[in-house]
């Protein structure tokens, strides 16, 4: 699953540092990748919780990665954007990220991989 987020931040043109799992990015530009890091410990924790409980999980850590990165964009999409400049708006924050959603105002086309992104 760390690799998914790798190849997200090397997409993005960031290369990946360990120290990111801790700290997060501090650079203004880039903090919508801290959504990512924010869903992989989310996943992470759902691993560790069901293994602690003995429960299969019903995906495997990349896909549900995928998931909540998708509901986060389109959770977002549908809180931030009503009219065309919220839109805008909605566009320049997640710019290092639009290679996973395309906006077509009213709507929101996201497309992330389900294997690679690169």
């Amino acid at each position: 699953m760390w690799e998914l987020v790798k190849v997200i931040f090397f997409k993005v043109g960031l290369p990946w540092k360990n120290r990111f799992i801790f700290s997060g990015v501090t650079i203004p530009s880039m903090s919508a990748l801290n959504h990512v890091i924010n869903a992989a410990y989310n996943v992470i924790f759902e691993c560790i919780l069901c293994a602690l409980n003995n429960i299969p999980m019903k995906s495997d850590p990349p896909a549900k990665l995928r998931q909540l990165l998708f509901q986060v964009l389109y959770t977002n999409f549908k809180e931030t954007c009503h009219d065309e400049v919220s839109c805008s708006r909605f566009q320049l924050y997640w710019v290092k990220l639009n290679f996973l959603f395309e906006v077509a105002w009213p709507s929101i086309d996201i497309r992330i991989p389900a294997t690679n992104i690169v």
